[in-house]
């Protein structure tokens, strides 16, 4: 027995110089564990969170709506001059259907005008992005109804542009379909049609 409680702090010994060896030959580091973890919980939580759409929130079993609504754009006249400022009118349409949100991507030549403010409409009471992207000639814009709001939807303005003339030409609204969308009561889609619009800048 005194043998053995000699020997026990020999057997100590090797037990970790082994696990020293290990730990040295394979490079493990204790944070290395840690930092796996984390990138995992990341991982998991990146593939959670998908980008917002309006198109992302849809409840199944609902009553299929027909596509009759549309987006389009307005200004009160044809031609603006250089250095004009003047207001496009985003329009929603439908055909008194129950919406819960609209959504687009606008496309425009940057080189001729530059897009000064977006002014929110009044029949939705969220905007949870208003975006304008001068250098790439993109507006992208959300609109939802209040969590205890129901309106339907006839003839509606979404928002009003404020827009400066810097060049002459040509110029061209375009709305781009995949990102465009019109959602009813349970996310179904209600658009039909996009139209776009060409002002000339003298």
């Amino acid at each position: 027995m005194k043998n053995l409680k000699k020997l026990l702090p020999i057997f100590v010994l090797i037990i970790l110089l082994g696990l020293g060896f290990y730990f040295y030959k394979f490079n493990f580091k204790p944070k290395d564990l840690k930092t796996k973890i984390n990138q995992k919980e990341s991982q998991f939580v990146s593939n959670r969170i998908p980008s917002f759409s309006v198109k992302d929130i849809v409840i199944p079993n609902q009553p299929q709506s027909k596509k009759t609504a549309s987006i389009s754009l307005k200004t009160d006249k044809n031609y603006y001059k250089v250095g004009e400022v003047f207001n496009i009118q985003v329009i929603v349409s439908g055909d008194g259907e129950n919406i819960d949100g609209s959504e687009f991507l606008l496309n425009f030549n940057p080189w001729l005008i530059s897009v000064v403010e977006i002014n929110e409409g009044s029949f939705f009471s969220l905007y949870p992005q208003k975006t304008i992207d001068n250098q790439n000639g993109e507006i992208r814009v959300v609109a939802l109804q209040g969590a205890n709001e129901s309106k339907d939807l006839y003839n509606e303005v979404m928002v009003t542009l404020s827009v400066e003339v810097i060049q002459a030409g040509n110029l061209e609204f375009s709305f781009n379909k995949e990102k465009t969308h019109i959602a009813a009561y349970g996310g179904q889609e209600l658009l039909s049609s996009v139209d776009s619009l060409i002002v000339e800048l003298k």
